[in-house]
Parts: structure tokens; sequence; C-alpha cells
């Protein structure tokens, strides 16, 4: 069963440019070290408008909910990835969401 880790934000008015180079940022730190996060099947970034208002969205998925618990305590100890995040952090409005969804009929999926 695959987990997906959905978080949804909004970016902090006139910090476009700098959340996006951020962002950037954080995904090549886990491609470079992607020993770090071996338990982290993808990552996904999407940008979603609805009625003129942009959010910021990041899908990551996992086999199971113990990988995800595992790699979270890994990183936990990664300075450099922390720094990011707290950047990131830094630029997005407080109110963000974080989500858990668990695939079903994963069997039944259409996919290329």
């Amino acid at each position: 069963m695959g987990v997906f880790l959905i978080e949804l934000w909004s970016v902090k008015e006139g910090k476009e440019k700098e959340h996006e180079e951020i962002c950037v940022q954080i995904l090549r730190y886990i491609k470079e070290h992607r020993e770090n996060f071996a338990e982290l099947r993808s990552e996904r970034y999407f940008k979603q408008w609805i009625g003129g208002e942009g959010k910021c969205i990041t899908v990551q998925e996992y086999e199971s909910l113990a990988d995800m618990e595992e790699m979270d305590r890994k990183i936990g100890g990664d300075e450099a990835y922390l720094k990011l995040i707290r950047r990131w952090k830094g630029l997005i409005e407080k109110g963000s969401k974080s989500e858990l969804w668990f695939d079903r009929l994963r069997e039944c999926w259409i996919e290329e």
C-alpha cells in the first residue's frame, strides 16, 4: 500500500521568485543525497490555481507509513536539509495544510 504526504501552502506576497528558488534547491538536495531519502519513492511539486488564487503543493510518495516515519527520523539530523526547510518556511504563509492519502485499487490504476 502506498502512502502519499500532500502538503499545500500559499507563498508570502512578493516572495514568489525566492520561494521558487528554494523549492528547486530542496528538490536538488534530495536528488543529490538520495541515500538519505531512500524511503521516499517520489516527490512532485505542483502549482494550483483556483479563482485567481495560487497554492503550491508537494506530493511525497512512500511505500508505507513506517517508511515515512523512518525517513523523518533520519532527516531530523540532516542540518543542511533542515536549513533549507527553515528558509522555505520563512517564505510561506501560516496555515499550510498536510494530508495523508493511502492508495486503493492500485492494481486498477491506469498508468503509462
